[in-house]
This record gives structure tokens, sequence and C-alpha cells, in this order.
């Protein structure tokens, strides 16, 4: 780890480390209880004492292969995350339900204890735990949640609202309305205006954008307007598209290139309004789509995403060298879906593919020539009646494993009709700054949670009210 400092040394919250992903039995795969609250087990556990500022990283679906594939299709040696710490620790990613999804995951991260799939911020004995945002809130710091699909989707959602179905989309999205969360940026523009409104997802009268500026808040809506922010700008929310952000692939093709800002552009907007809190910050950006070119078995989508979030990492980490009371820690939630790295992938033909899988996708439904337009946006000639089989009946999914396999790209599954889902491998921990020592080894992503509780605020998490 980057430095050794600023440690402690407090009872294991939670239980020896899982390698695999148990299911049907009530214990959690930390060894927690039914209930998912953490069960100690007098194992020493590391943490970092308090400092002034955090900032969480992650990289939705990102796990080790997906870093060896970007490197290798970038010609690139070291990633800026690397950069970050030499040995990063691996952490297991389990819920209770075995396999997680993203919403247990980033409960699991976001308040140390286990949840089920598709659960945000519940137990299943009904109780919700604080979150690390909540915590930094009441201790007077600001917050951040900054993503690259809707500000209410899984993982984010996962730090300020509670639900027991994660696309309960307004529902989620009024819970993280009514934190004082101070810069909140993000898609999902379509669930903060009121239902007469053009493009509303909403089914009542609310204008959560008015409500907000009533309290102080900027609003901006795009790339223009954040770069903008006057420099005493404190309060902010920032809503790009209606729903999920343009696919740094298609931006061209979208036209969305110097309209909609990038993960960096957010991260770096961020960072320049929080740091207006003496008391300092906590700050959560998550570069989803990289889980998403896994989905659907497209290496040049998920190359594209994953280059975007390590840019948004080296931002992050010129930060703390020049704040350096400010912890940065760099994570997955879960691996996504099944990658191979053989090091054979060929990049040329992986760089060459100028669109999405799910554009291309969409073109073809939309009635264009299939050849022509795999051979022109994919970089693909000469298939075969299976391989058009594959795209006319599978849609996206189908132009994702007939891409890969023109690109030489493994994964554990091939052929299927529908997404393709995460994994139970470990994921990396990078760490950088004071107290990145105690995020070294191997743990669970609870103790992640633990860990991320005391470096905010100096002490353990809660587990919070019965519902």
């Amino acid at each position: 780890m980057s430095q050794a400092r600023n440690l402690l040394s407090i009872v294991s919250l939670v239980g020896a480390l899982s390698l695999a992903c148990p299911t049907g039995t009530p214990d959690g795969p930390a060894g927690q209880p039914e209930g998912g609250e953490a069960e100690q087990t007098g194992e020493e556990l590391l943490v970092p004492s308090a400092v002034k500022n955090v900032i969480l990283m992650i990289g939705d679906g990102m796990g080790p292969d997906q870093l060896e594939l970007t490197k290798h299709v970038t010609n690139t040696k070291v990633l800026a995350m690397e950069t970050l710490d030499p040995n990063p620790a691996m952490m297991a990613t389990c819920s209770l339900d075995g396999v997680t999804d993203s919403a247990a995951a980033a409960t699991a991260i976001a308040t140390g204890y286990k949840t089920n799939n598709n659960w945000v911020g519940i137990l299943p004995n009904g109780s919700t735990p604080e979150t690390i945002l909540e915590r930094a809130e009441a201790i007077g710091k600001s917050t951040g949640l900054v993503t690259d699909v809707t500000v209410h989707d899984a993982t984010p959602a996962a730090f300020a609202a509670r639900s027991l179905n994660r696309y309960s989309e307004q529902e989620l999205t009024d819970q993280i309305a009514a934190h004082e969360i101070e810069v909140l940026f993000g898609g999902g523009h379509s669930m903060w205006i009121p239902m007469a409104a053009e493009g509303s997802g909403r089914d009542d009268t609310r204008d959560l954008i008015q409500e907000k500026r009533d309290s102080g808040w900027a609003f901006v809506d795009n790339r223009d307007n954040l770069l903008a922010l006057p420099k005493d700008t404190d309060k902010v929310i920032g809503l790009f598209s209606p729903a999920e952000m343009t696919y740094t692939l298609d931006m061209e093709e979208e036209k969305a290139t110097g309209i909609e800002p990038s993960l960096s552009d957010m991260t770096s907007a961020a960072l320049g309004v929080l740091s207006s809190n003496d008391k300092g910050f906590f700050l959560m950006v998550e570069g989803a789509m990289i889980d998403w070119g896994g989905h659907s078995h497209d290496a040049a989508f998920l190359v594209s995403e994953l280059v975007e979030f390590d840019a948004a990492v080296e931002i992050a980490k010129t930060y703390v060298d020049n704040h350096p009371d400010t912890l940065l820690i760099v994570t997955a939630d879960h691996e996504c879906c099944g990658l191979e790295f053989t090091g054979k992938e060929d990049k040329v033909a992986i760089m060459r593919q100028s669109a999405t899988g799910e554009w291309i996708s969409d073109q073809i439904i939309a009635g264009a020539h299939l050849a022509e337009t795999m051979a022109a946006h994919g970089n693909v000639r000469g298939l075969t009646e299976e391989e058009e089989r594959l795209i006319r009946e599978n849609e996206y999914v189908g132009v994702g494993d007939v891409l890969s396999r023109h690109q030489n790209v493994v994964w554990a599954e091939f052929g299927s009709s529908e997404e393709y889902e995460h994994t139970g491998v470990d994921v990396k921990v990078f760490a950088y700054g004071p107290g990145a020592a105690a995020f070294d080894g191997a743990f669970d992503n609870t103790e992640l949670g633990v860990k991320l509780f005391y470096a905010v605020s100096g002490s353990a998490p809660n587990r919070g009210v019965q519902r």
C-alpha cells in the first residue's frame, strides 16, 4: 500500500473471507448470521484513522481480467489506478444470495452489512443501517454522488436510499433528493420533472429540480454549464440525460460530444465544489458502464468505459497529491461477466470498432443492412449464416457474441439470448493517501464498508433502525 500511517487495529466485525458464493443458507458468505449483521470473530481488522476527505471510486463490473484486457487493447503498461497501489488488496463480493448484483454489493460497501440481491439499503430482518454518506452528512462533511448512469441507479442509490426493489425509480429518486447531497451528477432527468412535463417518468406533480433550486442548489444540464460553474458554488445538481448518459463509444454517433460531460469532467467539477467545506467531504464516483459492456459481451464498449473511468481516477489522484489529507479508494463491486483474458485478443479489431454492439443492434432493428452495419461500425466482415442468426435473434447480445468471436475475446458463456450475468470473482482494491495500508491484504466487501466508516468518521457503522 502507498502509505502506512493513520492505522488502528480493532476486533473484526465480519467473519472469515469466503472464496465461494454459497446460496440458500441463512448465513452470509462472510459469516454473517441471518439479517446481514456483522459477526465478531475475534480476528484483527486494520482500519484507518479518520481523514478529512474520502474519495471512493467504483468501476462497476471491473474484474481483474477487465483491467488486463484494457491494457492489452490500448497498449498501456500501467493504468492510473495501478499507480496508486502496486500491491492492491483482493475483495470478495458475495451477497446473501450468492453471486451479487449491484444493489447488494453497493449496500455492503455503503453500510458494512450484507443483504439480498435487488435490495437497496435494507437488511433481511428489516433494519436500515446508516450509510457512509449519511455518516459524513451527520458530522458536517459535504457529500457527493457521481455516476454515468441514472443518479437513482443501484450503486449511487445504496448510499442515500432504501428499497426492496432497486428498480423503484421514483421511490429511490425522492429519497436521494431529500438528502443534503451537495454534488449530484449523472443521468435520470426524467425522474426529477413533473408528470406533465415532456419526457417525465414520474406519476405525480412534483418538480424535484425546482424544489432543490428553491433550497439553494444550482442546476446544470450540459457540459458547458458544468465547466462554467462559478467558483463559489457549494451545492449543485447536474442531470445530463433523461436516463443513462451516452456510452463513450457512441458519443459521435449520438452527437453527444461536447454536450454531455465525461465522467472525468464530472469528477473534476465535483472535487472543485466539495473542496469548499473546511470539514471535508465524502465523494463516490461510479463508472457504471464498464458493467454494461460486460453484460453484452462487447469488449470495445467495456474498454472504452474503463479507459474513461481510469481518466477520472487520474484526476482524483492529482487531487490527492495536492490535498494530502485525502484518501482515495478505487475498486469494483463485482466482476462481469466471466471475461477470460488470454493475451490473444485482436487489439486492432477491437480498436477499429466505432460503436457499441447495442448501437449497432439498434440500427439493424431499425432497418439498416445487417452485414453492412457490422462491417462499417463493428469492423466485422464475412458473417456466417449462424452469426447472422445470432444477431437477428439475440439482438445486441448476439452482436456482442459475434464481435467477440471475430476479436478473439473469450467469455465464460456464449450464445445466450439474454444478458450475461455477474460472477463471484474477487476484485481489486487500490488505496492511496493517508491510511491506505489499512486496505491491504484480502477481505470481504463488508470489511471495506467498515474501513470506509472509520476513514470518514473514526468510528464503526451503525445497524440502524428496524422497519
